[in-house]
């Protein structure tokens, strides 16, 4: 009788011998292992995050790029002292839907891009370089740019985009890593991996993959390599 996991293509967080060992185990049963690059926390600079929020009212906007530059901004505004309430005055611009989302879930009213005053001052938080930004009609744009992305390759772009049955985190770390990766991918690449509910091992993240918007398809019981290669086969087989 043919391995449930026989066959089926099985992303995974690349990060720590466990990920390597869960690699190995996936060959044997016959799987294809796609390893994906995400990077470790933080995506952002946080002092120059502090600053932007601390001068948040020097500016007509704050545009968000990314899921994962909203968790960041929220965890920085925190240590700060303040709440979604302290932002009620400020213009908050999604990049895109999850972005969105992200920020609705912060408790903060946000909009996309849009128009804006021709000699208006931004706040750009995330994103490698300036030009991305050219449809916000602004004299001057700040920008706290991204100090760890995610690395892929053409490779990897090509791996995801032929689809995946199963997307396995590893590591408390792991889902905010994979919201990056999905931030920065190309948008019909970063979907596939988007639409897919989450397995995971251990409860802490579980708890993280819900608070950056991905749903839980299975909890490894136990937490363990072995606990999470049979909550695979449970979701494939589902």
């Amino acid at each position: 009788m043919a391995d449930p996991l026989s066959g089926k293509r099985i992303a995974y967080t690349h990060t720590g011998t466990q990920a390597e060992e869960l690699a190995q185990q996936l060959v044997m049963l016959g799987a294809v292992p796609l390893a994906l690059p995400v990077p470790n926390p933080p995506l952002l600079d946080e002092p120059a995050l502090k600053l932007g929020l601390e001068h948040r009212e020097d500016y007509a906007a704050l545009v968000f790029d990314g899921a994962t530059v909203v968790q960041e901004a929220r965890a920085t505004a925190l240590k700060l002292g303040l709440t979604s309430r302290d932002f009620a005055g400020a213009m908050m611009i999604a990049r895109n839907r999850r972005t969105h989302q992200a920020l609705e879930a912060w408790g903060v009213d946000a909009r996309t891009v849009g128009a804006l005053p021709t000699r208006a001052r931004v706040l750009v938080l995330g994103g490698g370089r300036k030009d991305p930004f050219e449809d916000l009609s602004a004299a001057h744009i700040d920008q706290v740019p991204d100090i760890r992305p995610p690395l892929y390759s053409a490779a990897t772009l090509t791996a995801i985009s032929q689809g995946i049955d199963a997307l396995a985190l590893i590591g408390r770390h792991a889902p905010h890593g994979l919201s990056a990766l999905i931030d920065r991918l190309p948008p019909d690449v970063g979907d596939v991996l988007a639409a897919q509910g989450v397995v995971c091992v251990g409860v802490d993240t579980a708890s993280a993959a819900e608070l950056y918007g991905f749903d839980l398809a299975e909890l490894a019981s136990p937490p363990t390599l072995p606990g999470l290669i049979q909550a695979l086969a449970r979701f494939v087989t589902a």
